[in-house]
């Protein structure tokens, strides 16, 4: 099982299943994925038609969307102004190729943490990220930048899973239904970002 912090818990599978986590950078997370490294990715990966064609993703878990992180004395006031400006995005994600569609030098980075240093350190203008973890990222730190109220994209994310193992797909999906209907997911969410991110209206599994 591949972690990334605060994306997953250790008892998100049955007991059945036993668990040994691995880290590594995100521009590899499926091709590890693929050569059977680790059974599934617990990291906030958007579920896009162009990846569902490559693995299977457990029910979405988390609804967000994308957002334009500045530092607060900025005169970039919308999306629209990041043209010909430098964006800071996570490398090979969907951010990325927004902030390309937007007309920005786009540089990407190995960790999002890397990118927000830059952006204070004024090395960037702007980097596009996740709304959640935009927020707690500001919050927790206190850092000098905020959020555009635009949001970019509107996206579910979900646990990445290797085709041909459906039994993995399904358990996940229990557990995660489990999670939600007795308050768990709620709670732990909530004590993390401010509110609950579950989707109304979860992408469903397309097992394989």
């Amino acid at each position: 099982m591949l972690s990334q912090p605060s994306a997953g818990r250790a008892d998100t599978l049955p007991r059945c299943y036993r668990q040994r986590q691995v880290t590594t950078a995100w521009e590899s997370l499926l091709i590890g994925l693929q050569a059977d490294q680790y059974d599934i990715t617990s990291g906030a990966m958007d579920i896009t038609p162009e990846r569902q064609k490559q693995v299977v993703f457990a029910d979405g878990w988390l609804e967000s969307g994308g957002v334009v992180v500045v530092p607060s004395n900025t005169s970039i006031k919308t999306p629209a102004d990041l043209k010909g400006k430098t964006v800071g995005a996570l490398a090979s994600s969907t951010f990325a190729k927004i902030a390309e569609d937007k007309g920005a030098t786009v540089k990407g980075y190995k960790a999002e943490t890397d990118g927000i240093q830059d952006l204070i350190n004024g090395n960037i203008d702007a980097e596009i990220t996740d709304a959640i973890g935009a927020g707690y990222m500001i919050k927790s730190a206190n850092m000098p930048l905020k959020v555009l109220p635009d949001f970019v994209s509107h996206i579910q994310k979900g646990f990445a899973v290797k085709k041909g193992k459906p039994e993995l797909v399904k358990a996940v999906n229990k557990a995660l239904a489990d999670m939600i209907a007795d308050g768990t997911y709620a709670k732990l969410a909530t004590d993390l970002v401010g509110f609950n991110p579950a989707p109304k209206d979860p992408i469903k599994s397309i097992v394989q």
